[in-house]
């Protein structure tokens, strides 16, 4: 069986290749210690960060997949408030069969649908068995299989387990309900066989088994298309358990496109410690608080979790805890609607791990974000181009980073301002501790704090944006070394149009600003710090305060070829050229 090979090989080793032509060998069990690559599976490697999970040498209770629930005669799908008007499928409306199949279900094909298997989407009784007996059928042969869930509505009372080379394709009105009572857990998870040849229990989120899949090895090239996945909402409470829809980790090569995730409660798609995925034109919404959540953590429920593979970001389900990080992450057209966070992580870099890299979001709409569209922590290669935001806290919120670059983004916080977390009093854009960063052709407005954010970090060019209506400033720049702030167009500022402090070696040229206080702010940190300038060509326009102002610290800035519309400035230290 093609996913059971490097589990029966001793001392072997076993290549897989992806669709993508990266080859990720794997580490059969041998008593001889062997020096491999990055996504080698050594078991002796992390014993220490094994042994500090506490781990048990025997595993817990089996997968429980072969007990269907029958709940027939019940309604409390309904009475949950999981299947609204819009989401019914008329019982008069035909549901499409596919062409018969032998019934002859052998290793030579490459499609199966689960309604072989007993999967009935015209009744309310428990699917969770069938489909998944046919997802362990495809990933009994040594071919790509697909899986089809055809037209209907259908119930699930536990997680789905999708295993490597398998395509789940749902039909366009297929809806999967997650029964009552069985909120706790992935709606869909990947999955992958142990040195035994069985499911290992980490799909089950037993974070005391040892698991066998280090790096990017448990499972691969795996697509989930299509489909309505609703998690399960106490019609009581209005809270829910704690459901993620979709989740993969420690994997390379996922697919997940045109489905629509709803009622999540934690994440809604997991994608930590997983290379290469790409999430394409899928819909979520409506987030769902869960009891152990605070107002203040609640903007760590991202839709979209790309974190590191470690206890404090993945306790239950991110065995073995070794500190791997997503990779080479595209989110590209999707829609995020009525929720606490968009796309990001919120755990730094774990001491002695490897940085998360090339994550892109690209074409996306947020509406209704309490907190940030976009945040990330510890990322190299980071882009976020041509978003829309509205009714939004934030648009990014970056920290500890490299080659960031945010590009013809349209954001509007009007009306966020109702929203009471951690971040209520944060901007538009907000950069921390980052270098190599471009901000360029961004329309940002009506934020409660500054439009554009910048603090501690080096490189930065911030290019042709037209910040609007900002609570506060404009653009503040602060312990800033190195860049360009050029041709930008601030307008209607509460406070300064561009606070420049504490910062020195940047150019500050073409800008157009205007403010309710000073225009232009340049000094030093409490008159210590240096903040220096090349000052060229601005317009400068103040209403009620100075166009110009240069506090202490600003020494040896020049300038020429500004215009200042009332023709006046506060100096209090020394300049080259004139103004």
């Amino acid at each position: 069986m093609k996913k059971a090979l490097s589990f029966i090989f001793a001392g072997l080793i076993i290549v897989i290749t992806s669709i993508n032509g990266t080859s990720y060998p794997v580490q059969a069990d041998t008593p001889e210690e062997t020096s491999l690559e990055e996504y080698t599976r050594v078991p002796e490697a992390d014993e220490k960060v094994l042994s500090e999970t506490g781990y048990q040498e025997e595993y817990p209770e089996s997968l429980n997949l072969s007990d269907p629930v029958d709940h027939a005669d019940t309604d409390e799908a309904d009475d949950a408030e999981n299947i609204d008007d819009d989401d019914d499928i008329d019982d008069d409306d035909d549901i499409d069969d596919d062409d018969d199949i032998d019934d002859d279900i052998d290793e030579d094909r490459t499609y199966f649908d689960v309604t072989e298997f007993g999967a009935d989407g015209t009744d309310k009784n428990d699917d969770r068995y069938a489909i998944n007996a046919a997802l362990e059928k495809a990933n009994m042969t040594d071919k790509t299989i697909t899986v089809n869930i055809p037209n209907g509505k259908y119930y699930i009372s536990g997680s789905l387990l999708i295993f490597s080379d398998t395509i789940l394709k749902l039909g366009d009105k297929t809806i999967i309900y997650q029964m009552a009572d069985y909120s706790f857990g992935p709606m869909i998870i990947g999955a992958h066989l142990d040195k035994y040849g069985n499911v290992c229990k980490c799909s089950a989120g037993a974070a005391n088994v040892r698991c066998d899949g280090y790096k990017y090895s448990k499972y691969h090239d795996i697509t989930v298309d299509g489909g309505k996945w609703i998690a399960y909402k106490n019609p009581h409470t209005k809270d829910s358990l704690g459901t993620t829809i979709v989740a993969f980790r420690h994997a390379h090569d996922i697919t997940v496109k045109n489905m629509t995730c709803k009622n999540a409660s934690g994440h809604a798609l997991n994608l930590s410690g997983v290379d290469t995925a790409l999430v394409s034109n899928v819909k979520f919404e409506k987030a769902i608080a869960n009891a152990v959540e605070t107002p203040s953590s609640l903007f760590t429920m991202e839709f979209i979790h790309l974190d590191y593979c470690t206890k404090a970001g993945e306790p239950s389900y991110g065995v073995p805890f070794d500190k791997t990080p997503a990779r080479n992450i595209t989110i590209e057209n999707c829609s995020f609607i009525n929720g606490y966070s968009g796309v990001g992580n919120h755990h730094p870099l774990p001491k002695g791990g490897t940085i998360s890299s090339n994550i892109t979001v690209r074409g996306c709409t947020f509406k209704n974000m309490e907190s940030y569209m976009v945040g990330e922590l510890s990322v190299k290669g980071l882009t976020v181009e041509n978003c829309t935001g509205t009714n939004c806290m934030i648009l990014a919120l970056i920290d500890g980073s490299s080659d960031v670059k945010l590009t013809g983004n349209t954001f509007d916080a009007k009306g966020a301002h109702k929203f009471d977390n951690l971040y209520k009093d944060r901007g538009g854009i907000n950069i921390t501790k980052s270098k190599k960063i471009t901000i360029k052709d961004n329309t940002v407005k009506n934020t409660t704090n500054s439009t554009i954010s910048i603090t501690r970090s080096t490189n930065v060019n911030i290019k042709k944006n037209k910040c609007i209506g900002a609570g506060i400033d404009g653009i503040a720049i602060k312990g800033v070394k190195d860049g360009t702030i050029a041709s930008n167009t601030v307008t209607n500022a509460k406070k300064r149009g561009l606070e420049y402090r504490s910062t020195t070696g940047m150019t500050i040229s073409k800008n157009k600003l205007s403010s309710k206080d000073d225009a232009l702010f340049i000094i030093g940190l409490e008159g210590n710090g240096n903040a220096r300038a090349k000052v060229l060509n601005n317009k400068l326009n103040s209403k009620n305060g100075f166009d110009l102002f240069l506090g202490p610290g600003a020494d040896n800035s020049e300038f020429s070829g500004n215009k200042l519309a009332h023709h006046n400035s506060l100096t209090l230290s020394k300049y080259k050229g004139s103004i």
